[in-house]
Parts: structure tokens; sequence; C-alpha cells
């Protein structure tokens, strides 16, 4: 843990036990200013407010892609993304008693995504209910007096809950990541950091992403990643964002930046990381 962060207060998506937790851990080292949250909405508030000074939040998945509630929060957001960590993620299949017993298996919506093939074989029947974390999961399925309720959890949370792991590593795809950025009101600059993240807004015609991908292609930028979410203002129209290499004060970037902003409704530098 650098200086910088040795007295920040840090939000995450809890309770102990998550990915979440596990991720702000090996950010930020282990410390008492680790503060959980029930969901999203809590964490950006309290971040936004300076109740705290940073925020971990999951973003995007190797196997199931964009946590979209992220993206949609940063449309409104004066939050700057200031840094990025991949995390491996490895689920395990734990509950009270056997596994020829349980009805109900509850997870957090990306990990059940993240494991649909394996339940597809193996728990074929068993209802699966959503949770608001792995952590949350471990709960349910301890509270199940006859064994019938089972989590999609981390193994911490599982020893924490007394639940016995039947099966580990039950992800569909064996290589599992989940890529967390660190949220601050405050951009945090560094000659470290070789990425760039943009949200824009562009007019509803035709041509007009197209027209601003060949800026990118004109200054010769690499664009490592582009999704898009409803802008939530008016149908059908969209708003883009875009991780890109390259440093904000390099001279093809600048420039680059200027002309799109031309082209387009608006343009918010995200943050680099």
């Amino acid at each position: 843990m650098t200086d910088i962060f040795k007295s920040s207060k840090v939000a995450y998506l809890g309770p102990i036990g998550t990915w979440s937790n596990f991720a702000a851990e090996k950010y930020f080292g282990k410390t008492e200013n680790l503060f959980p949250f029930s969901d999203f909405r809590q964490i950006f508030q309290y971040t936004e407010t300076g109740k705290v000074d940073y925020a971990i939040v999951p973003i995007e998945n190797s196997i199931e892609g964009d946590v979209s509630p992220i993206f949609d929060e940063l449309t409104l957001s004066p939050l700057k993304i200031c840094g990025e960590l991949i995390l491996s993620v490895n689920h395990c299949l734990a509950s009270k008693r056997s596994l020829k017993k349980i009805r109900v298996v509850y997870s957090h919506p990306q990990a059940l995504a993240q494991c649909r093939q394996w339940l597809n074989t193996y728990l074929p029947e068993a209802t699966r209910r959503e949770t608001s974390s792995t952590s949350k999961a471990s709960k349910k399925a301890k509270s199940s007096f006859l064994g019938k309720k089972a989590a999609i959890t981390t193994e911490i949370s599982a020893q924490q809950n007394q639940l016995k792991i039947h099966h580990r590593n039950i992800q569909d795809i064996p290589k599992n990541y989940t890529r967390f950025v660190i949220l601050s009101l405050k951009s945090r600059e560094s000659e470290e950091h070789t990425h760039i993240s943009l949200m824009i807004s562009i007019p509803h015609q035709a041509g007009s992403l197209a027209s601003c991908l060949e800026i990118f292609k004109k200054y010769k930028i690499s664009l490592t990643k582009i999704t898009s979410r409803p802008s939530r203002k008016e149908k059908w129209n969209y708003i883009f964002f875009i991780d890109l290499k390259g440093k904000l004060k390099e001279e093809k970037i600048v420039k680059a930046l200027e002309e799109i902003k031309e082209k387009s409704n608006s343009l918010k530098i995200l943050g680099s990381f």
C-alpha cells in the first residue's frame, strides 16, 4: 500500500468475504479503512459526497462482460477513474449438507451467470436466486435448516458461514477474471498511467460514431474497449464508453480529443489508469 492510501477511506461492495473485498485488500492493503456497502448506489453516494476517499467497483468480467449498473452510475457521476485491478475469480459451490439435498442456489447475478453451464449440468432442477453479493448468498445457505439452500461464493465466505464446499472452480471458463476500477472525486494522474477512459455522447444520425472512430485511426490511437449504454434521457439515444491507450498530456491524444469534442454532443474524460 502506497503512502497516499494509508489513511484513505475506501468503499467496496460487501460484506466481508466478497470478491470486491479481496480486490480492495489487494489494491489498498488490509486496513481498517475499508468500508463495505450493500449496493453500488450507496458506494457512489458516499464517494461523491466525500464521506470516503475512494471506491473500488467491478466494471467488467472476462466471461459475462460489462457490469452494466457501474456504467449507468458513471453516466451522471462526477467520480473519476484513477486506477484499475484485474483479479482472478474462482467460484465454489457450498451448502450446509449434501449436494443431493440442494433445491435453491443463491449468488450475485454475475456469479450465477458465470457458472450457468455448471449449474445446468449438475443442478439443473435447482432454482437460482439472486443476492446482492456472494457473501449474502453464503448467509442464505447458512440459514437453511434442512440444507436445501446452496451458495456460489468464495472459499473464505463459505468457511466463515460454516458451509461445506462441494466443488471449487465451477465457473464455465477456468480462466475467469474481473476487472475493477478505482474511483475518486479527484483525478490522480501519473506518468505510469497508460490508458484513458472516455464517455462520449454523439448526435443520433448516420455516421456519427464512425466519424469519431475515424479520428482515433487518423492519429493511430489504439482502442482497448468500446461499449454503449442508453442515455436514459431520450429513447434510442446512447452514450459510448471508450478505453484507449495513451497518456492525457500526449500530443496526439490532446489533438484527437479536441477534434472528437467538435463532432460530439459531449465528451467527458473519466480518468486515466
